[in-house]
């Protein structure tokens, strides 16, 4: 298993023609990790109950693992499965037969309502209660304005162009919405490189 996982690994982070991001990589690794009892096994012997005890295996909290590490394992099989496939390494592959044990666990996002958008409107001064609010009226993911470089921010247009999770959400236009314009330029501050990150 460990072989066929560095074989793998290399086959699609290395030699892949598809640059994939560094959360990619990690979450890859963290999967792997959770496959210990599986390192030294005979990949081609390999069974359905092989793979599925590993998502039966509890963490150091004595729980289940989550929904989302169950995924991320699920997956990391299925890639395992369909390289040693292509290169004759198993003649079948047991792997789509596994199954995810817990529920979703995914927390959902669930909009400001009216009410307390006035209270953050009423609170506008208060130190970060403006970005709050710029990621209310921009719909940006966290990570996509607090790494967005300020070039990518453009006042005069009234434009934010970013994105990070996938081909569909990288490099869309965004307008700045009047309700924020303000704040955006009160933050927009070339010594720093984000509009978020201001003195770490």
């Amino acid at each position: 298993f460990a072989q066929v996982y560095e074989r793998y690994y290399q086959d699609k982070y290395e030699y892949g023609a598809k640059k994939l991001s560094e959360s990619s990589r990690n979450c890859t690794r963290s999967a792997y990790g959770h496959c210990q009892a599986l390192y030294d096994k005979i990949y081609c012997r390999l069974k359905k109950e092989d793979f599925q005890k590993i998502l039966l295996e509890k963490d150091n909290s004595g729980n289940l693992l989550s929904h989302a590490m169950q995924e991320h394992i699920r997956n990391l099989f299925r890639q395992m499965d369909r390289y040693a496939l292509q290169n004759d390494i198993i003649q079948k592959g047991y792997t789509s037969f596994v199954e995810i044990t817990v529920e979703d666990d995914d927390e959902q996002g669930v909009p400001f309502t009216d009410a307390e958008l006035r209270i953050l409107w009423n609170h506008k001064d208060v130190p970060f209660v403006d970005t709050i609010l710029i990621y209310c009226y921009s719909g940006w993911r966290i990570n996509e304005l607090a790494r967005m470089p300020l070039a990518a921010i453009d006042l005069e247009v009234k434009t934010f162009t970013g994105g990070l999770k996938n081909r569909y959400s990288r490099n869309r236009t965004v307008p700045i919405h009047s309700a924020i314009y303000d704040m955006v330029t009160a933050r927009y501050d070339p010594g720093f490189k984000s509009l978020i990150y201001h003195d770490t």
